[in-house]
């Protein structure tokens, strides 16, 4: 009959009553267990690769959150385009304007910048251009970046909705 603990299988022997104690206490030859070395060796394997996936974890955070800055640095230039292109283009106002995203490190800029297209004679379309950054931190400078959006605006015809542009 076998019986399974665990990692190890151990044989009961009951189809012999007449078996003495002492030979069923004496392990059989071929068969000898782990020696203390081997689990020594075995213990310190395990450590080694347990402590370099523990390492590997702030890491893992540190870029997660460098992620997260960039998604709100994202939706805060997406929104400042989105406002820019539901304005009236008379409104677009050529020239810089500088603010931050609350929701950022401190020291971050959003800087949108509204300029004419191609040249500073066009009349016809303008170029809008959202720059976010942030710094970052002593220990960590890569948790810095910057996310930069530009969209074309063209004023529109007074013949209908068509937009006709002098590019």
């Amino acid at each position: 009959m076998f019986v399974c603990l665990g990692f190890m299988m151990l044989r009961m022997e009951t189809d012999n009553p007449n078996r003495s104690r002492e030979s069923a206490r004496r392990p059989r030859i071929g068969s000898r267990g782990m020696t203390l070395v081997e689990i020594l060796v075995a213990v310190s394997i395990l450590s080694i690769a347990m402590v370099v996936i523990a390492s590997l974890f702030p890491v893992a955070v540190n870029y997660q959150k460098r992620a997260t800055f960039i998604q709100i640095a994202s939706l805060e230039a997406r929104g400042m385009l989105d406002g820019a292109m539901t304005n009236n283009y008379g409104s677009l106002n050529v020239g810089t304007t500088v603010s931050s995203v609350p929701e950022l490190p401190s020291g971050n800029t959003m800087t949108v910048t509204i300029s004419p297209y191609p040249t500073s004679d066009s009349t016809y379309l303008k170029l809008v251009t959202v720059r976010v950054s942030w710094p970052g931190s002593k220990l960590a400078r890569y948790l810095g970046g910057m996310v930069v959006y530009h969209t074309l605006i063209a004023k529109p015809s007074k013949e209908g909705n068509e937009v006709y542009a002098d590019i």
